[in-house]
């Protein structure tokens, strides 16, 4: 949302050929994948699997909409590719997988990549932490404000000191900032991959958003990368710096 902030800064005909590039990149096949092996395979491979239980991409995904994270049974496939050296993942090969076994004896069909990592993934129905989930709320009530326009409570969420970098590397001051940001129309967004990492009063914030809306006239869908450092401050948390990195699609 800090990109999109910035879009004001842009002029002329740069703004509508920077946002239709972006378009075009996020409508691009994002679930063209390792799995895949080509960008006309993935369905098939889909249909294929249906024997081995397929019902949609979590079958070898984390998610539904594909892409990385993979489950064990991805991960499983792109070992076996690898080990195999061939040029594309056989659906044949899910015959000689076997899952993980839990504690119970029973296979751990849930268990995934980002659930044995040691400092996992996590979305925003999955956090247990309240430090987190109080900073995922504020990072929700953040680009809510595009919809209320509410000023007041932008200026209590940024700091005095904030300031916001975008994936030109361009910086904008806390007025700069907020005077862009309230061109900014909100349609929808999703976030995913939270991570909050707090250390006593500070704390860097770390997700992926997909955001739909329009500045200025110009529509847009743009998938980017936010970190974002809070700093607590008589009991309230504020952000001080903000950076967005533009998600490439390939």
């Amino acid at each position: 949302m800090r990109t999109i902030a910035a879009v004001s800064f842009q002029q002329g005909d740069t703004i509508v050929r920077s946002f239709k590039l972006i378009a075009a990149l996020l409508f691009a096949s994002f679930l063209i994948s390792t799995v895949a092996g080509s960008a006309g395979a993935y369905p098939p491979f889909l249909v294929k699997a249906r024997k081995f239980g397929a019902k949609d991409c979590t079958f070898c995904h984390v998610h539904a909409e594909g892409g990385e994270p993979w489950n064990d049974r991805g991960q499983w496939l792109i070992k076996e590719k690898e080990k195999r050296k061939a040029e594309n993942i056989d659906v044949e090969w899910l015959s000689e997988y076997k899952a993980e076994k839990s504690d119970s004896g029973k296979p751990d069909a849930g268990k995934t990549e980002s659930s044995k990592s040691s400092e996992p993934a996590k979305s925003e129905d999955e956090l247990r932490d309240p430090i987190a989930n109080d900073l995922l709320r504020l990072e929700r009530a953040w680009i809510e404000l595009a919809k209320s326009k509410d000023r007041s409570a932008l200026d209590g969420i940024l700091a005095p000191d904030f300031m916001a970098i975008d994936e030109g590397g361009r910086t904008s001051s806390k007025s700069e900032f907020s005077a862009n940001f309230a061109k900014f129309n909100l349609d929808s967004y999703r976030v995913d991959d939270f991570r909050a990492r707090v250390y006593g009063d500070t704390a860097v914030v770390t997700a992926r958003w997909w955001v739909k809306g329009s500045s200025e006239g110009v529509s847009f869908a743009i998938d980017m990368r936010e970190t974002d450092v809070w700093v607590k401050r008589n009991g309230q948390w504020q952000v001080v710096t903000a950076h967005s990195s533009k998600v490439e699609h390939k």
